[in-house]
């Protein structure tokens, strides 16, 4: 650890002697020649005192040629050096330069590809058909106002209770059946028992569920059947993937997801007739026709009488 400690010091040294070796080598040789120049002035008078004067001028004399090739050397290092590090500079300059450009390049093609990928999905979503994407505070607001407006209904879902129990859906479901409007309800059958085993491990574990709950809805539409005979009212054999809602130039489709509330499900809304539409208009009508029982006397008794109702 103290090894590791004194290296920095050791580096402030070696970069402050560095600085100083050039000012330090003229400075010595400044006095080197000083020296020269006094010790050459000097007129010695005995033989002794000549002697020690050569001596002094010839070693002063060697020394100073030294100093300056050393001092010449030591700037033709330091040029050479200068000239390293800026090269060195330079290319990794260059080398930074490049691996940001081809980082920018990458990132501008990853953009660019975003780019199409979102204009493709547009495309697409105008080819369907569709409108827009509704969470379920927008379905509630969209699918009311689009319901006051249709001359016609077709709804499949786990209970369809929206048109049931929102005062202005079923009073507006209520005058569709007053006109002999075309009324469609697609139920899950109770009585079916792959219905009864996906609703009870479909739905949210939070939730608690009630198999008569399921019946119960079937006997709400039934009565509504009972008084508007024209409705058409049938039970789906299979526990409903989608629910879907056509009006006249609408049509709403929500997928059912395992173990979620239907309120944490999107809506998407397509005009119809469109592409998207009508892929969900022939699953509805596959169902009604092939996949489905009429909800009638017989099948009231049934019902009641498995759930002791």
């Amino acid at each position: 650890m103290a090894t590791n400690g004194n290296v920095p010091k050791l580096k402030r040294m070696l970069a402050l002697l560095d600085r100083l070796l050039l000012p330090l080598t003229l400075t010595a040789l400044a006095l080197l020649i000083i020296v020269y120049l006094l010790i050459w002035s000097i007129e010695p008078s005995i033989v002794l005192l000549a002697a020690g004067r050569d001596l002094a001028l010839s070693v002063v004399s060697n020394l100073i040629p030294v100093l300056i090739g050393f001092a010449i050397g030591f700037l033709v290092f330091r040029g050479f050096d200068r000239i390293r590090v800026e090269q060195e500079n330079e290319d990794f300059t260059d080398s930074v330069a490049e691996k940001t450009s081809s980082a920018l390049s990458q990132h501008l093609v990853e953009i660019k590809s975003r780019v199409e990928l979102g204009n493709q999905l547009v495309a697409d979503s105008l080819e369907k058909g569709i409108e827009k994407v509704c969470t379920n505070a927008e379905i509630a607001v969209v699918g009311s106002e689009g319901l006051q407006r249709t001359t016609k209904l077709r709804v499949i879902g786990l209970g369809n209770s929206w048109l049931l129990k929102e005062p202005k859906n079923h009073q507006r479901l209520l005058q569709l059946l007053e006109a002999r409007a075309e009324v469609i309800v697609l139920l899950p059958d109770p009585l079916s028992l792959q219905v009864r085993e996906r609703y009870m491990i479909d739905e949210p574990s939070t939730r608690r569920l009630d198999l008569p709950e399921l019946a119960l809805r079937v006997l709400k539409w039934y009565q509504l059947k009972t008084a508007y005979p024209r409705m058409i009212l049938r039970v789906v054999h299979r526990y409903p993937m989608v629910n879907v809602t056509i009006y006249d130039h609408y049509l709403f489709a929500s997928p059912l997801l395992y173990q979620r509330r239907g309120i944490d499900n999107l809506t998407v809304m397509f005009r119809y007739p469109s592409p998207g539409a009508e892929m969900y208009e022939d699953h509805f009508n596959k169902i009604c026709d092939s996949g489905s029982d009429n909800v009638d006397e017989s099948y009231v008794a049934r019902l009641r009488e498995f759930f002791h109702l």
